[in-house]
């Protein structure tokens, strides 16, 4: 027969071993030595045994490995090849298809993110990360703060942090913080953000008609604030007494919190209510 077929490949000790043509000259290959090179006339084609990952290939080939240049239409990269290998092609994408970002790139278009420690934390666009509410700046006890569209009159001995992005200040009370926090538009409502924190203590939600009979109102320049007082029961003291106060002429919401254990809130409740009633919307802007 002019051309034979190729003969069965034979598994010896775990490794493929290639065979030769039938018909030709050259006689099956013998077991050898490493390094010892084959008889005269004789040819071999060997094929390299499989391994996972990079370690195996130079365990097993006695070369170095090299990592192609040479990305998937993923942006992942390629599995390193022995040296001297040429690229293995990657499949393109279809016209018109837009391009797949690399691994840690983001989309053409989509909004920068902040990495941690950078004051914003991931997917919020303006929140500040943990640690990172304050700018460290203090105003002196007692102050009246007027600036960012309202102003309001610090109680005795009460001192207040500028904020960075929506945590627009820190109120340092007595023995407690305050937060003052403003948002576009109503945030969800008064009802969501009420249950908001009525969660926080481990308190049922209310109902929209039960929202009068659990808040007080409270008339503030240019607005209303509606103010609510949630205590957690036993074993958890914790409370709240948080001001909702909507300023539609700059289409945005004020919220102020005292949260904490229910007697320090206690003694700071009283400067908390003269702070609501000192507030003047739409001033400094």
């Amino acid at each position: 027969m002019k051309h034979g077929k190729l003969a069965s490949a034979c598994l010896i000790a775990g490794m493929m071993v290639g065979c030769e043509r039938s018909g030709s000259n050259s006689s099956p290959t013998a077991s050898r030595s490493p390094g010892e090179p084959a008889p005269a006339g004789q040819t071999t084609a060997t094929t390299q045994p499989q391994s996972n990952g990079a370690a195996g290939r130079r365990e097993m080939t006695g070369q170095p490995t090299v990592r192609t240049p040479a990305t998937g239409p993923g942006g992942g990269t390629m599995a390193d090849l022995p040296a001297g290998h040429p690229p293995i092609p990657q499949p393109e994408l279809p016209a018109g298809h837009p391009a797949i970002p690399q691994q840690g790139q983001l989309p053409a278009g989509h909004p920068a993110v902040a990495q941690q420690g950078q004051g914003q934390m991931p997917g919020m666009p303006g929140m500040p990360g943990a640690g990172e509410v304050g700018t460290g700046k203090m105003s002196a006890p007692g102050a009246k703060h007027t600036g960012g569209g309202i102003a309001y009159q610090l109680p005795a001995k009460w001192a207040e942090e500028e904020g960075q992005g929506m945590r627009f200040a820190t109120i340092k009370a007595e023995n407690i913080d305050i937060i003052v926090n403003h948002f576009p538009g109503n945030v969800g409502g008064e009802l969501a953000n009420i249950n908001r924190w009525r969660s926080q203590v481990q308190l049922p939600p209310l109902t929209q008609e039960q929202i009068a009979q659990n808040s007080q109102k409270v008339q503030v320049g240019g607005g209303t604030a509606t103010v609510v007082d949630f205590a957690a029961t036993a074993p958890n003291n914790e409370r709240i007494v948080a001001a909702i106060i909507p300023d539609p002429a700059a289409d945005r919401t004020w919220f102020l919190k005292l949260y904490g254990p229910g007697k320090r809130v206690e003694q700071n409740k009283a400067g908390f209510m003269d702070l609501i009633k000192s507030i003047q919307l739409g001033e400094g802007k």
